[in-house]
């Protein structure tokens, strides 16, 4: 949905960000750290309170090291996540009166 739908179909170029991997579907769905990489396979860049942080932070480089496309994936994100915060980076001088 976010790269077919939102992405290519919407034209949206903004962040996207998960709703709460705690929830009990999400739960249901896998262990914290596959819940994660799917997660993150599905084109999101932020993923919001995984039930098991550790997990998930194992999980990810471990993924990382046999999928490509995940690489790229996650490099894609952090790229644009920077982008963004370049984007909006302002000095404090700018909002001084």
């Amino acid at each position: 949905l976010v790269t077919g739908q939102l992405r290519h179909g919407l034209g949206y170029r903004g962040l996207t960000v998960t709703d709460s991997l705690a929830m009990e579907p999400m739960r249901a769905a896998g262990t914290p750290g596959s819940i994660a990489i799917q997660a993150l396979r599905a084109d999101n860049e932020l993923l919001l309170e995984t039930p098991d942080l550790p997990q998930a932070e194992q999980a990810v480089p471990t993924a990382l090291t046999h999928d490509p496309g995940l690489r790229q994936l996650l490099q894609a994100a952090v790229a644009h996540l920077i982008a963004i915060k370049q984007q909006l980076r302002v000095a404090p001088a700018d909002h001084c009166p």
